[in-house]
């Protein structure tokens, strides 16, 4: 019969401001057997815990994908970067929202949306005359998932 290897489990103890780890020293000051019972507890709690919840030990994007809203929520989360880019760029140049429109040749509602943060709705043209009106350049590209 094969004897397997106890599982490791991975775990981080309370640190103080001084670098102490308080835990940790109690549990060396325990004797062999009960650190021993004190471990497979813990193990046991965290594979029962696993079964309850599918989600521990994935990432975030497995979460949303299983979810069906990795892509809303990338495509949300791209659109912020993007307004609070224009907006940051706006500012730096002390462009009003109103000069931004006129230099983008288009209505001071279509630049609001631009800047809405929630609204994905954005065009490759509509950005590309954002970044022309602030002298920049869009740069796109596709990744590795």
């Amino acid at each position: 019969m094969e004897n397997k290897a106890p599982p490791t489990l991975g775990a981080r103890f309370f640190r103080t401001d001084a670098g102490g780890e308080p835990v940790r020293d109690w549990l060396k000051d325990l004797p062999v057997v009960e650190r021993k019972t004190i471990g497979k507890r813990t193990a046991q709690t965290v594979e029962e815990e696993k079964m309850k919840n599918p989600n521990i030990g994935s990432d975030f994007d497995d979460f949303l994908a299983q979810e069906g809203m990795l892509e809303e929520v990338t495509a949300v989360a791209v659109k912020r970067v993007i307004a609070w880019q224009i907006e940051q760029e706006m500012s730096a140049q002390k462009i009003t929202k109103t000069a931004m429109a006129k230099k983008m040749r288009t209505s001071r509602a279509s630049l609001n949306r631009l800047l809405d943060e929630n609204d994905t709705s954005l065009t490759l043209t509509t950005l590309a005359g954002a970044a022309a009106a602030l002298g920049r350049r869009i740069r796109l590209e596709l990744a590795p998932v």
